[in-house]
C-alpha cells in the first residue's frame, strides 16, 4: 500500500465530510474536480451518497466489483447508502466520520465489514 494517503490521515471532520474527503483527494492526487454536489446541503450526507450511488452520477462513474486505489466505497446505514470512503488499495479504505476524523481502516474492521455496497470507479 502507498503512502499517498498519509498526509489525509486525521484531516478533522469539521473541515472535510466524507464527500469532501473524496473531492480533496480527487484534487490533489488525480487533478480531477469532483462535483461538490452542492444543491444537496452538507449536512444532509445521505443525499450526496444517494446523489453517487444513482443515476445523478453515472455520467462519471461507473459500478466495479472489488475496490481498488482511488475508487469509491459506498457504505451504508441502516438499509440505505448514506457515507462514502476512497479505497487506499484492495482491502483498506480512508474515510471521515465524527467520531474518529480521517482514518484508513481494512475492510474487515468491525464498524466497517458488512457496510460497503459496492464501488464506483471514476471514468469522467
Amino acid at each position: 500500500m502507498s503512502q499517498w494517503w498519509a498526509k489525509y490521515v486525521g484531516t478533522p471532520y469539521a473541515e472535510a465530510h466524507c464527500w469532501e474527503l473524496v473531492r480533496r483527494v480527487y484534487a490533489a492526487e488525480r487533478g480531477v474536480d469532483l462535483p461538490s454536489y452542492g444543491e444537496i446541503d452538507a449536512a444532509k450526507l445521505v443525499d450526496v451518497a444517494r446523489a453517487m450511488a444513482g443515476a445523478q452520477a453515472a455520467e462519471i462513474w461507473t459500478p466495479v466489483r472489488h475496490g481498488e486505489a482511488f475508487d469509491v466505497a459506498l457504505l451504508r446505514g441502516r438499509a440505505q447508502v448514506w457515507h462514502v470512503g476512497v479505497m487506499v488499495g484492495p482491502r483498506h479504505m480512508l474515510h471521515t466520520e465524527r467520531a474518529t476524523n480521517a482514518v484508513v481502516v481494512p475492510l474487515s474492521h468491525p464498524l466497517i465489514t458488512g457496510r460497503v455496497t459496492g464501488y464506483r470507479r471514476y471514468v469522467g
